[in-house]
């Protein structure tokens, strides 16, 4: 059965905090920060046979990302990352609407093709994800979180802008591995939803290099 904990983006954001001295401590070493913000095409299901009959209920929405990374080898790179993802249903059954809320924590690790002003990258994150499904009724809210592996695997492209400064862009997909089902909530005991989060993004963002 599911568990219900409490994860917020500025405790996630206190977890990346406290890698980055560890990151600027490596000498000699080039470090970036970066923050971004990703639209997302979910293409999993989110549904119940009672409620969603068809399987790719989700509505897209929006991920806000923000990490950082050094250099441990050439033009390769190892960091942190955690992003916020919210997805919603695309209209109202009965009484109540079921969405979705993502917390994740990846580690990664990106290969830069160059260096200079022009620097194409691909990425590769493995973490964990707090999954909750979130019900909303006229009445009332609960919500129910599992815990699940998580992956992304992206392409992006940093521009700088200045000799620190860069904005670049990306375009990743992202998979729950196992598939969340059996939540429990106090007043839905009949309710077993099924989320099994893939979806492709498309973004941008500002990075910040140090060296």
């Amino acid at each position: 059965m599911g568990s219900k904990i409490t994860i917020t983006t500025k405790s996630i954001s206190v977890i990346i905090l406290i890698f980055i001295p560890i990151l600027v401590y490596s000498q000699n070493s080039r470090i970036n920060i970066y923050s971004s913000g990703v639209y997302e095409i979910p293409y999993g299901d989110f549904r119940n046979p009672d409620i969603y009959p068809g399987k790719g209920n989700a509505n897209d929405g929006a991920s806000f990302n923000l990490g950082s990374q050094f250099k441990v080898y050439e033009k390769f790179f190892i960091g942190v990352e955690s992003d916020y993802h919210k997805f919603g249903p695309r209209k109202k059954v009965a009484n109540y609407e079921v969405y979705t809320s993502l917390y994740t924590f990846i580690l990664n690790g990106s290969y830069y093709y160059q260096l200079n002003d022009f620097r194409p990258y691909a990425l590769f994150g493995l973490g964990i994800s707090a999954t909750s499904l979130n019900v909303k009724t006229d009445f009332f809210k609960e919500s129910s979180t599992q815990i699940v592996p998580f992956l992304n695997i992206s392409l992006g492209c940093d521009m700088m802008v200045t000799e620190h400064a860069a904005l670049f862009g990306l375009i990743r997909w992202s998979d729950a591995l196992i598939e969340g089902r059996n939540y429990s909530y106090d007043h839905f005991q009949t309710l077993t939803p099924e989320f099994n989060a893939s979806f492709i993004g498309f973004g941008a963002g500002i990075k910040f290099w140090i060296y």
